[in-house]
């Protein structure tokens, strides 16, 4: 386990998610949930077929 002034040894990108959790939600096992996702990896930026705009 690492002291929490060790973290900029883990770079995040600019624009991007990461998502610190907990394995199995046991707060004993931190763990990485998501690690630099960007938007693409999220969702899709263009609309579905036959999507109606509001």
């Amino acid at each position: 386990e690492l002291p929490m002034e060790m973290g900029y040894h883990f770079g995040l990108d600019t624009g991007s998610l990461s998502i610190l959790g907990h394995e199995h939600n046991n707060v004993d096992a931190p763990a990485i949930s998501l690690w630099n996702a960007v938007s693409n990896d999220l969702f899709a930026l263009t609309p579905r077929a036959g999507a109606s705009r509001a």
